[in-house]
């Protein structure tokens, strides 16, 4: 299925949901993966319970990217090496694409909770600068009147898609990370509320 039809299903099945977002889970190989589709921000947080690494990714610009931070890679690589010995992220991602489009059919889609959204940031944290170099600090806490670097923008975008961080940048406004959940680490499931705190800041 393309992309954009993808994103399109999942649109429309998330906005009868609890907080717009779908809760899903498959196997891959001996993985259980667990994630959350958020429909207002278009991202998603992918989350493997048992290795305790999880990531972020935005399709906010109906592009499913596959990178995968060190620490989750080098805990899963073992079973993304294929039969010739080498290894390919794309299986993984074709079994995500494909999981996706059953939740986005689903008769019965199941939402989140806010504690399992919190027990997939926390699995997110991560020492790999390439991907986050604030990545030891999973958890958004508030904002700050400073021009967002590069990396601000791109973690920004991942969390709250790519209106926030546009926001952001046209306001010279950051988000300030923590490596633990505070009262306003789930704002980015109102990402309208959070471009109003940004103006505001």
């Amino acid at each position: 299925m393309d992309i954009n039809d993808l994103l399109s299903d999942l649109l429309h099945q998330a906005s009868s949901q609890r907080n717009e977002a779908l809760l899903f889970h498959f196997d891959f190989e001996t993985l259980a993966v667990k994630g959350v589709f958020f429909a207002r921000s278009k991202t998603l947080t992918i989350g493997i319970k048992e290795k305790n690494v999880g990531w972020q990714i935005d399709v906010s610009n109906r592009v499913l990217s596959n990178l995968i931070p060190n620490e989750a890679y080098t805990q899963i690589s073992a079973v993304l090496k294929n039969e010739d010995g080498k290894y390919s992220n794309r299986p993984f991602f074709l079994k995500l694409k494909s999981s996706l489009a059953e939740i986005a059919a689903s008769p019965q889609p199941l939402s989140p909770t806010d504690e399992e959204i919190k027990e997939l940031i926390r699995a997110c944290k991560t020492k790999d600068k390439k991907y986050d170099s604030e990545g030891e600090k999973p958890f958004f806490d508030h904002w700050r009147r400073v021009p967002p670097s590069n990396e601000s923008k791109r973690k920004i975008q991942r969390y709250f898609g790519v209106d926030v961080k546009e926001a952001c940048y046209k306001n010279k406004v950051t988000a300030v990370w923590s490596a633990e959940a505070k009262d306003n680490s789930l704002l980015f499931l109102n990402p309208q509320s959070a471009t109003r705190e940004i103006e505001n800041a």
